[in-house]
């Protein structure tokens, strides 16, 4: 639902037309995209305040319709089914000794018709969709004794959701609707079009109820990076917990009068047609910093998609060619690649505040969009306060040096997002490369102009450290830890062991592994090889701006979201052929987004334009190796 802002607290309608989205097949009929007008004709008991439970004012619980709509695709059509497979015409026949035919699974799905030997395969395997309508208030936090190793209790802050979830039954195709070979056809052809059907006059689904286990997953995650090394993504990812004496804690601050039961005890019993529940899902361990982040829900819907794999994911066994079926109605041959995946409530949330002023009632609903563009904008404006601060003058300075910004542009690889991996080192190794290889009259003011005056300084103590011996075991520390990376230390080119050494890092992409060598190298200026390296990445960011004829001290003024915007703009001026005030060419629109953000730059920008903002949940499909 589109709201026109991302921080309030609200309600949303408890059940919206067309958000329950069923796609199966039955025999002699098929079921469609069908939303939730002959649901909501089902008798559900009424929903009134129980005696002594807490009157939640208005906008505290938001509520999620249950349901989504679906993808009309003819694979999900077909796909939808409880076996699927024999709708496919994929499943081996075989012949059971004691039992005919007719009676196998495959055998059901086929019918011959009298005096013709050809097979039609029917769709007798009825999938009836279900998804529970999901209610839920902002995340909190509350500090609780957990037990420990040891049998000792330990004080500990846990962040929980409260949530409620209510049983409003489901859609399934009705039985008698067409011919299965028949709709098939049209499907294959193209032309199956159900809403025309539905328009028509044909109901195509129809409501049912009946109870429902629900079984919770919840996992809540956060791609927001917490410090440099990490560049603006990094995975963090924390399952829900079944702590003891959590939810009793939780349920005496929250309302002592409503029951709430953890991930385990609300699914002992079904739910019954019409019945709600209350639970609350708990994580512990959670990093402090993080600010943006979402929580992924299952077991609200047993609604489900697949996804044939691509040849990259198959092994050479599975790309070995298959034997056509002996019915090819979509012809899709199932291989042990294929994934599947149940349909997750998705839900972003934020929160003010750091891992020292974290309070706990500030959470609030996020934006599914805000995350990407928030963390591209506040890189900018900061890159941009920093150049302004520091007097850099990158574009003047790599110049200088003979270089330009996308000879500063790190290397694609799959490792980003995983947890503890390092952003690329390469635009410190070039800049200092280059700079070792620059006279001597001309290093300093290069070093300024690229790295800014506060970084050349520390660029200078690292020299200064490399070119002087340490006391006692700092030294052998510092042999050993070059003599293992194979840098040799030459006190008298100090920039270009500082070169060598960067390189050799950078191929540790391990962050701690990374820090370790750094403080043996360094020791207590580890951090300053840390800041030159994130100083160098400014660098050719600043550059990248300034070849897009951005002003510094705007994008520094205008915040995180203003910035992103900023940059959008600029970016579809070009595309639609502005022109430069000087004459001069546009940067490779290919190696903007990289030249500002690195390698993990485009992908961000995608997400961050692909989404709306103001969405505050989204019904998707997770697939999982």
């Amino acid at each position: 639902m589109t709201s026109p802002h991302f921080g309030g607290l609200r309600v949303i309608a408890v059940l919206c037309r067309q958000s329950l989205a069923v796609v199966c097949c039955l025999a002699g009929g098929v079921s469609v995209v069908s939303g939730l007008p002959a649901l909501a004709q089902t008798e559900l008991p009424a929903e009134l305040p129980r005696p002594g439970y807490r009157e939640l004012a208005p906008g505290v619980l938001t509520v999620v319709p249950p349901g989504s709509p679906a993808e009309m695709s003819a694979e999900n059509v077909f796909r939808q089914q409880e076996f699927f497979e024999i709708t496919l015409g994929n499943a081996p026949s075989w012949d059971p000794h004691e039992a005919p035919v007719s009676r196998t699974l495959r055998g059901q799905a086929t019918s011959r018709r009298e005096g013709d030997d050809t097979t039609t395969f029917g769709y007798p395997f009825q999938h009836e969709v279900w998804s529970l309508e999901f209610g839920y208030k902002p995340p909190r936090q509350i500090d609780i004794d957990v037990p420990v190793e040891g049998g000792r209790m330990q004080r500990t802050r846990i962040w929980y959701l409260v949530y409620r979830v209510r049983n409003v039954g489901g859609l399934r195709a009705k039985v008698d609707v067409g011919n299965g070979a028949e709709l098939q056809k049209l499907i294959e052809d193209g032309t199956f079009e159900p809403a025309k059907l539905a328009a028509s006059g044909t109901q195509l689904t129809e409501p049912f109820m009946k109870p429902v286990r629900f079984l919770p997953h919840f996992v809540l995650q956060s791609y927001e990076a917490v410090t440099p090394r990490e560049g603006l993504m990094a995975y963090r990812g924390y399952l829900d917990r079944v702590i003891p004496g959590a939810a009793a804690a939780i349920q005496a601050r929250e309302d002592a009068a409503r029951p709430l039961h953890d991930s385990v005890s609300i699914s002992e019993t079904p739910l019954e047609p019409g019945e709600e529940r209350w639970g609350v899902a708990v994580w512990d361990g959670v990093d402090p910093r993080i600010d943006l982040f979402t929580i992924f829900v299952k077991g609200l819907t047993n609604r489900f998609a697949s996804k044939v794999a691509a040849s990259a994911d198959l092994s050479n066994d599975q790309r070995q060619p298959s034997p056509k079926p002996e019915h090819n109605g979509l012809a899709a041959i199932l291989t042990d690649g294929d994934r599947f995946a149940l349909e997750s409530l998705r839900l972003d949330f934020w929160r003010p505040g750091d891992d020292v002023d974290g309070r706990p009632e500030e959470m609030m609903v996020g934006s599914t969009g805000l995350f990407p563009r928030m963390a591209m904008g506040t890189y900018l404006a900061e890159v941009a306060s920093r150049a302004v601060v520091t007097r850099a003058a990158p574009t003047t300075g790599l110049s200088r040096l003979g270089l330009s910004w996308d000879a500063l542009l790190d290397g694609a690889t799959d490792d980003l997002l995983d947890p503890g991996h390092a952003v690329s080192l390469r635009p410190l190794v070039v800049v200092l490369e280059a700079l070792a290889a620059a006279d001597a009259s001309m290093q300093d003011r290069a070093a300024d102009e690229v790295l800014g005056l506060v970084a050349a300084d520390d660029l200078e103590s690292l020299e200064r450290s490399l070119s002087s011996e340490l006391p006692g075991e700092a030294e052998a520390a510092r042999a050993a830890a070059l003599d293992q990376l194979g840098v040799a230390n030459d006190a008298a080119a100090p920039l270009q062991t500082l070169a060598n050494l960067a390189a050799a890092i950078d191929q540790r992409p391990e962050i701690r592994q990374q820090q370790a060598i750094e403080e043996a190298v360094f020791g207590d200026l580890a951090a300053a090889f840390d800041r030159v390296a994130a100083a160098a990445r400014r660098a050719r960011a600043v550059a990248v701006l300034e070849s897009l004829r951005l002003d510094l001290r705007e994008m520094a003024s205008l915040g995180s979201l203003g910035a992103f915007d900023r940059l959008r703009e600029r970016r579809d001026a070009i595309a639609g052929g502005l022109e430069t005030d000087d004459g001069g060419n546009w940067p490779p629109e290919a190696a903007v987004i990289p030249g500002l953000f690195g390698a993990e730059g485009p992908g961000i920008y995608q997400d961050a334009v692909s989404r709306t903002p103001g969405i505050d949940y989204e019904w998707v499909f997770q697939y999982e190796k």
